[in-house]
């Protein structure tokens, strides 16, 4: 449990600073859970290498309320990861894949008594979850994904579907009209199917694909930080700098492009392709699969 959360996030910050080569180095996978249960509707964010599993343990649990897998009443959606939780500091500034859990109201809506003095154990025990049901299923679910990660043989962690989160998000940019994306394209390719061949390459012992699949969101990062916020390193999303907690997919990119800045906009996309053949080039055999974990500090 992480002090200082609604003063800056500034317990979970300060450890992850504190311990980032560390972390840089060793840590895997970050479940981060925040408001856990206001609710009975199961919502989710996260890496998309970390989707599949949690579809893989959610069909092992059941809904209190149906008795049904929480996999059949889940909706199955993976939002994408901003800020306004502590795994800020993890997934934001250290590049490790996280996950962010809880049950919600029926419309994902913030529950109306939210950071207001009827916030309280009061109102969990008679409103939102009052046998406490859906707060063990919560439970169950961490439970499940972190014995997962620490006891399979191989780590859960699907390369295949970052990749192709990673070409819907160029999707989202051509959407937005932004040019010059063809050698981003290109290298999104090439993931795609580097990832293929990587989860089909049975050469590569235990240890050393673990090795890459725990590591492999490092690369993503870029030591210099985005434009105007240094701390935030990570090129595939990151908080709208205008949006609050929301998330923005390839900030560097979409900032220099509401900002009309085409040489910033250049060599953004330019760090976006740099850091996409990072990990090219720590899934291709030949290579040690050693990612990009020199310090940040």
């Amino acid at each position: 449990s992480w002090s200082g959360e609604e003063y800056g996030l500034v317990g979970s910050t300060g450890w992850g600073e504190e311990y980032a080569n560390t972390l840089l180095k060793n840590a895997t996978v970050y479940i981060n859970v925040d408001v856990g249960v206001s609710g009975k509707t199961f919502a989710s964010a996260a890496t998309h290498s970390l989707g599949r599993e949690l579809l893989k343990v959610a069909g092992k649990v059941k809904d209190p309320e149906t008795q049904k897998p929480l996999s059949d009443v889940w909706d199955k959606q993976l939002g994408t990861l901003g800020s306004g939780s502590d795994y800020t500091v993890f997934l934001d500034n250290l590049g490790i894949a996280s996950y962010d859990l809880r049950f919600m109201p029926f419309n994902k809506q913030p529950y109306g008594t939210y950071h207001s003095i009827y916030d309280s154990y009061t109102w969990i025990e008679t409103q939102a979850d009052p046998t406490l049901e859906y707060h063990v299923l919560l439970s169950q679910v961490v439970g499940l994904l972190a014995l997962d990660f620490a006891d399979l043989d191989v780590l859960p962690i699907e390369l295949q579907d970052e990749a192709q989160a990673i070409s819907q998000y160029v999707d989202e940019l051509e959407g937005m009209h932004i040019h010059g994306l063809d050698e981003l394209r290109k290298a999104v390719k090439e993931l795609e199917k580097s990832a293929v061949a990587f989860a089909r390459n049975d050469e590569v012992d235990n240890q050393q694909k673990n090795r890459i699949l725990g590591l492999f969101e490092r690369n993503l990062l870029d030591k210099e930080g985005l434009p105007k916020r240094k701390w935030f390193k990570h090129i595939l999303q990151a908080p709208g700098l205008y949006l609050g907690y929301e998330p923005e997919v390839f900030p560097g990119i979409q900032q220099a492009f509401s900002e009309k800045n085409n040489t910033m906009l250049q060599q953004e996309i330019t760090r976006a392709v740099s850091a996409i053949n990072r990990g090219i080039r720590m899934l291709t055999p030949q290579n040690s699969g050693e990612p990009f974990v020199q310090a940040v500090y």
